[in-house]
């Protein structure tokens, strides 16, 4: 069930934009045991997963389809 989401500014770096919302989600959800983080294809690089790691823990996998407009 999606509990979040986030639209990025096109000037901000990936990881920043997701470190907001990630925060929020621990905040206000601790009781949810996440597994997966499903992302638009934009955050689909390392230092995405490296914050999701930081944040949700190591365990915690990021689910980003690939951007089709990079094709």
């Amino acid at each position: 069930t999606p509990v979040g989401c986030v639209v990025p500014n096109g000037r901000q770096y990936e990881p920043d934009s997701l470190e907001p919302l990630l925060k929020d989600l621990t905040e206000k959800h601790p009781e949810l045991d996440m597994e997966k983080v499903n992302a638009d294809g934009v955050f689909n690089s390392q230092p995405c997963r490296d914050k999701i790691h930081e944040i949700l823990g190591e365990n915690v996998e990021l689910f980003s389809s690939v951007n089709a407009r990079s094709w």
